[in-house]
């Protein structure tokens, strides 16, 4: 699903694979409009934006509120590109000794405006302090300064007289998303793990109990000290110590019971015992008692005790009960008591994360880098937001450093080949896959799933990197809030969780399924943990369901309450282990029927969701034990589509896509880490033995494009037969030109999924290679229900032979597009209320077979 553009504002004349805003129209303008009044641009359409000699017309008063525009339009993490004149350039220049009356007078021109017309007027100066505090007013991050924009021949390099007079600036919109399963220390991982790292030794605590407490930091503030040990009886004093030793024997052998009990114990004898109150703090938080632990820890930090450690536990708690300002303040106290606290200073960079201030998450991490070069969390850190950025080439750096500092770093080889899949950078594919596969088979905890289903075509290791990955971040509650019980409900309560209820393939997919669902026998619940994107999509998600529940700045545990409160029969997962998702709200079992679905293509690897659902294809009856959950059987394709979105009518030239007007299209809009090189191996095949034909890919991202190109050349194809397309803006649009193409290349082991649907609905053969995974069987499940087995093959020799077969045999290629359309008429596939019915008849067998367990 494809609907963003770059968007110039701007300018001389429009870049090469730009739309073009300006104020008077022309042959090069594609919208003709105001910076000031961007509001036919919808909220995040837009991949770029690029601010061409533009934003010095703005008046002063008027330029936050422009550059908040210019945010709304842009996706999260989108890029921001400006080039203005230079106030402080243009001034210096002005003064030089070396200019005549003349350039002078050229300067004023720069710094005012030529005014030859009502166009021509500058309003404002920009100098790079003042921009960069605008920006940031405006929710940009990670400004710079650059000499220039790579590719780009306007007036951005303009040098007269010798001296650049242009402030070329680049910026990012902060990303909206939440944080990402794949920052390991991140506070939504597992709070109690941190406290455990930081719980105090048996031989510190021993330590603590024979030293004055203030003993326990240098730089303390040295309060008069409430009964040390010193002022107790000699008999209490003992009795103390040795509690306390007993104490903590219980906490390191896991019997949280007793130790609570003994530390209680030395309370009694002694109330502001730092020790106790501090190990209860931490011993209540590993029971998620977030409340009491506060009150202990408190308490401890009340003893006067300026112990840096205390403020992190406090910090920790803070953040874990969703107290985010209040625990950024503990952090930073840890932090002022002992500036080298690494774990405070990360824990403080995860929370900046958490609460989307990305520039002081990676200015966090670097304050961690300076007193710890070889800081693996901060190394991760940083190149998971440049990740998340899109910037993946300069993440790659940090993720090679992060290796060589701990190649045994959790997940570390997958953050760095999933990385360089996205720059289809292959130079160590095959050594880093090996590697990755050998871990698995190890047991240990090497990549994550996603990237994994990218490049394995093994079940079985499927399941088995799926199972290290849940049991380490996702294991089960002791906290269960369904008990078993029998609810009476007019109407069964069904609830969708996704954080993807807005412009997202997710949200294409289930929107009619959604409005199809019969009313008068299902009450439908939206859980939504995403952002609101004011679109089209959303609205529709919030009319349609019965409630629609926005639960973002909940934390994981008062969404199931809130679940368990609401009495759901039946609890969907739409996200899984993807971005936003909150899989451990399901691990405290909120409802009695918990249901894994459609955005996640695999096992959860969990015992606490009963059913996954899915069709015959993808997992076939044969692969059930390759999945922890029940297999619940559609009919048809498990994958859902939208019998209301539309095709333009309109399809553009070939000339406007770059394509050339005759020859064979090869198409494929996969992302780019689906892409691998035995695949790309049979593309360049096909090219060199289809004459005049084209390879046209996405374009995601320029490292990729670049790197394509290079294995092309590698493998004796001229680079310029492949053809990268642009996003732009609207969905029907980007279906039309689907009709360019005369095949779509599938991609194995990850098959495309929405991306297959999509060429499908316009009548475009996809020839795809039936895999092993669930992910790589999509495809040729879409196939089987549009009646069209024929284009799924069952290896790369196959799926060569038929692609070839169809691109030099145009009779053939005619009649299978032809018999495509017309099996859209009869076939099940597109037929959104067929679908939903049998989604609802297979919903009621869950629920009649959890009454029949219960009985």
């Amino acid at each position: 699903m494809s609907s963003l553009i770059n968007l110039q504002i701007g300018g001389e004349a429009r870049l090469n694979g730009w739309q073009r805003l300006h104020l008077q129209t022309g042959p090069e303008v594609d919208y003709s409009g105001d910076i000031r009044n961007l509001s036919h641009f919808a909220d995040a359409s837009c991949a770029k934006l690029y601010a061409a000699q533009i934003l010095q017309q703005v008046e002063p008063q008027q330029l936050l509120s422009v550059l908040q525009g210019l945010h709304r339009v842009l996706v999260p993490s989108g890029q921001l590109l400006i080039s203005a004149p230079d106030l402080d350039a243009l001034c210096k220049l002005y003064l030089s000794p070396h200019l005549n009356k003349s350039d002078r007078l050229q300067v004023m021109r720069m710094l005012f405006g030529g005014q030859r017309d009502q166009f021509d007027f500058n309003r404002c100066g920009l100098s790079f302090e003042w921009l960069s505090d605008c920006l940031a007013a405006a929710g940009f991050g990670f400004i710079q300064r650059v000499d220039n924009f790579e590719g780009f021949t306007d007036t951005a390099a303009y040098a007269p007289f010798g001296s650049p007079v242009c402030l070329n600036v680049l910026a990012y919109k902060l990303s909206t998303d939440a944080l990402p399963a794949t920052i390991l220390s991140a506070a939504q991982a597992s709070i109690a793990g941190q406290l455990a790292v930081d719980t105090l030794s048996l031989s510190h605590l021993t330590e603590v109990l024979h030293n004055p407490p203030q003993a326990l930091t240098e730089t303390a503030v040295k309060p008069e000290p409430p009964a040390t040990v010193a002022e107790l009886s000699v008999v209490d004093a003992a009795q103390i110590q040795q509690t306390t030793l007993k104490a903590l024997e219980h906490q390191n052998s896991g019997d949280a019971t007793e130790a609570k009990r003994l530390f209680k114990e030395v309370l009694d004898l002694q109330p502001t015992n730092f020790a106790a109150l501090y190990s209860l703090a931490v011993l209540a938080s590993q029971q998620e008692e977030h409340n009491e632990a506060l009150d202990w820890i408190r308490k401890a930090i009340a003893t006067g005790q300026n112990y840096a450690p205390a403020f992190f536990v406090e910090a920790v708690v803070l953040q874990a009960l969703g107290r985010f300002d209040e625990s950024l303040v503990s952090y930073e106290q840890a932090v002022a008591v002992d500036p080298n606290y690494e774990s405070a200073m990360i824990n403080r960079s995860n929370l900046y994360y958490e609460v989307k201030q990305h520039v002081k998450a990676l200015e966090s991490f670097a304050e961690v880098l300076k007193i710890n070069p070889n800081s693996d969390k901060a190394l991760a850190g940083q190149g998971i937001i440049l990740t998340e950025m899109n910037k993946f080439d300069t993440a790659i750096p940090l993720f090679e450093r992060l290796l060589e500092v701990n190649p045994e770093f959790e997940y570390g080889q997958g953050l760095l080949l999933h990385a360089e899949q996205h720059c289809c950078d292959w130079r160590r594919f095959k050594e880093s896959r090996e590697s990755i596969e050998h871990g698995v088979h190890a047991g240990q905890r090497v990549c994550k799933t996603l990237p994994f289903m990218s490049f394995s075509n093994s079940p079985d290791d499927l399941l088995q990197c799926v199972k290290i990955f849940a049991a380490h971040m996702f294991p089960a509650r002791n906290k269960h809030l369904w008990q078993g019980e029998n609810y009476q409900h007019d109407k069964i309560r069904l609830a969708y969780v996704s954080p993807d209820f807005r412009e997202h393939p997710v949200g294409h997919l289930m929107a009619g399924v959604i409005e199809h669902h019969d009313k008068s026998r299902f009450e439908t619940i939206a859980i939504s943990l995403g952002i609101d994107d004011k679109g089209s999509l959303r609205k529709r998600f919030e009319t349609a369901f019965s409630q629609f529940i926005d639960v973002r700045s909940k934390k994981s545990w008062e969404i199931a309450e809130l679940i368990r409160s609401l009495e759901v029969d039946i609890l969907v997962d739409l996200a899984g282990y993807t971005a936003d998702s909150r899989t451990d709200v399901f691990a405290y079992r909120p409802a009695p029927v918990q249901v894994n679905y459609l955005g996640y293509p695999g096992s959860l690897g969990v015992d606490y969701f009963d059913y996954i659902l899915a069709d015959r294809v993808v997992i076939p009856e044969e692969h059930q034990a390759f999945y922890s959950e029940k297999v619940a059987y559609l009919p048809d394709a498990y994958l859902p589509t939208d019998s209301n979105l539309n095709i333009a009518e309109r399809t553009p030239t070939k000339a406007k896509m770059g394509l050339p007007e005759t020859g064979v299209v090869f198409c494929s809009f996969n992302h780019d880490y689906k892409i691998n090189p035995p695949m790309f191996d049979v593309w360049m095949r096909l090219l060199e033995k289809v004459p005049g034909s084209v390879l046209w890919l996405m374009k995601l991202n320029e490292p990729a494009q670049h790197n394509l190109r290079r294995e092309a050349e590698q493998r004796g194809v001229d680079p310029d037969r492949l053809i990268f397309a642009t996003r732009i803006p609207l969905v029907e649009d980007h279906l039309a030109r689907y009709r360019l193409a005369d095949m779509f290349l599938d991609t194995s082991p990850y098959n495309a999924h929405t991306t297959a649907s999509d060429c499908l609905r316009v009548g475009l053969p996809v020839v795809t290679y039936l895999g092993n995974t669930f992910s790589g069987r999509v495809a040729a499940s879409l196939l089987q229900a549009i009646g069209m087995p024929e284009l799924i093959t069952h290896s790369l020799e196959e799926y060569e032979a038929l692609a070839l077969k169809l691109a030099l045999d145009s009779a053939l290629l005619a009649s299978i597009k032809t018999k495509l359309l017309e099996n859209q008429k009869t076939y099940p596939l597109f037929k959104t209320d067929l679908f939903c019915r049998n989604l609802e008849q297979t919903f009621d067998k869950m629920l009649d077979a959890n009454k029949v367990g219960a009985n």
